[in-house]
């Protein structure tokens, strides 16, 4: 149903942190893209609910808005200040690109 809520278990999660979900995004490999705000992270999950993996966010990130994964698997993060995002993104060690 349309604008309805459910809760979902994630399983595997690495901690117990909290989670505050800004933005939920579906990647081209059907992976699963979640913007954790709380926990200043975005967590990666396959289809099936599974965890993959956590990125924490670029060190001076400012407030994430979104994000979007490409063809080539690589993610990008849109900043929310000022009118606009965080710049040309950039490869950075978290293999986020801001």
């Amino acid at each position: 149903m349309a604008g309805s809520k459910a809760r979902y278990a994630a399983k595997g999660l690495p901690d117990d942190r909290r989670i505050v979900v800004r933005s939920i995004r579906s990647g081209t490999d059907g992976t699963l893209l979640v913007l954790d705000i709380f926990s200043a992270r975005l967590l990666l999950f396959d289809r099936g609910g599974n965890f993959l993996r956590q990125l924490p966010f670029p060190a001076r990130y400012g407030a994430i808005a979104d994000m979007t994964m490409d063809e080539q698997g690589n993610i990008y993060l849109l900043g929310q200040c000022c009118g606009g995002g965080l710049g040309r993104p950039e490869r950075n060690p978290n293999g986020l690109n801001r």
